[in-house]
C-alpha cells in the first residue's frame, strides 16, 4: 500500500467534528451571554421606568410666578428652578423658614 492509500479520511473528519463541537460550544456560550445581557438590560430598563414613575408622583406643576405676592428673591428662585433645574431633570431640595412667608 502506498502512503496515500493508507491515509484515511476518518481522522480528518474526526478533527473536523471536534472543531465543530468546539465551535458549537462557543456559539452556545455566546448565545447564553447575549441572553443574560438582554435580561440585564431589560431589568435595568424596568428599574429606570419604576424610578421615573416614582419621580413623576412627586412632580408639582409649575405655574406663572410673575404675579405672585412674594419677595423678589423667592421669585428669582422660582424662575431658576423653571429655567435651569426642570429642563435638566434636576431636583433642588431645601427648607424655607415660615417667617419668609410672613407666617
Amino acid at each position: 500500500m502506498s502512503d496515500k492509500a493508507s491515509c484515511s479520511g476518518g481522522d480528518v473528519r474526526s478533527l473536523h467534528a471536534e472543531d465543530d463541537t468546539a465551535k458549537m460550544g462557543e456559539n452556545i456560550r455566546k448565545m447564553k451571554r447575549r441572553k443574560k445581557k438582554k435580561r440585564d438590560e431589560e431589568k435595568e430598563e424596568e428599574k429606570e421606568k419604576e424610578d421615573e414613575e416614582k419621580h413623576d408622583d412627586k412632580v408639582i406643576e409649575v405655574g406663572d410666578y410673575s404675579n405672585m405676592e412674594a419677595p423678589s428673591s423667592l421669585k428669582t428662585l422660582c424662575r431658576y428652578v423653571e429655567t435651569t433645574l426642570l429642563p435638566e431633570d434636576k431636583i433642588l431640595q431645601f427648607r424655607i423658614d415660615k417667617e419668609v412667608f410672613g407666617g
